[in-house]
């Protein structure tokens, strides 16, 4: 397992991997080599859930696709978000 605490994992053609951090809301990369020193690339502006989200990474368009679950209030309701995250900057586009 990678150095982070962890519920997604994406992998692109070349082999980086991509993880989002539930502990501190992080966007990491690694390879097989740095496995257990995973480079964060920046902060999520959305809040990582531990339990309920995806995270695929494209070979259409190089982007990471990531739906995000939150209950804010601890309800029934749950909203979600489906969002374009740049791999590069961590940037993020919502699409849903």
């Amino acid at each position: 397992m990678p150095g982070i605490r962890t519920g997604t994992l994406a992998c692109d053609e070349a082999g980086t991997f991509y993880s989002l951090s539930c502990e501190d809301n992080g966007l990491y990369r690694f390879t097989l080599d740095t496995l257990s020193q995973p480079e964060l690339i920046d902060v999520m502006e959305y809040r990582v859930n531990a339990d309920q989200q995806t995270l695929e990474w494209s070979c259409n368009d190089g982007s990471l696709y990531w739906i995000q679950y939150d209950n804010p209030n601890g309800g029934w309701w749950i909203k979600s978000t489906l969002i374009q995250v740049d791999p590069a900057t961590a940037a993020c586009t919502t699409l849903f």
